[in-house]
């Protein structure tokens, strides 16, 4: 199955071995950028106390992504 995820193409802004970050393909902000895990989950009722440090390490690179632009975030 294809996944528009895994393949946002010439949008990507940043990825490593577990992230990828890219511009949301209809954005509803000047700078919309979604960061997303590799990993696969089908909702995020799948997510479990074990990817909390994934939840805050995509929070924290969103966070880093907007000032590296120009934007401050409110947290």
């Amino acid at each position: 199955k294809y996944c528009v995820f895994c393949h946002p193409l010439d949008r990507v802004v940043y990825e490593d071995d577990e992230l990828i970050a890219f511009h949301d393909i209809k954005p509803d902000a000047r700078l919309h950028l979604l960061v997303i895990p590799r990993e696969h989950f089908g909702t995020v009722k799948e997510l479990t106390s074990g990817d909390i440090p994934m939840v805050k390490r995509m929070h924290e690179l969103g966070q880093r992504l907007l000032r590296e632009q120009g934007f401050e975030s409110e947290n």
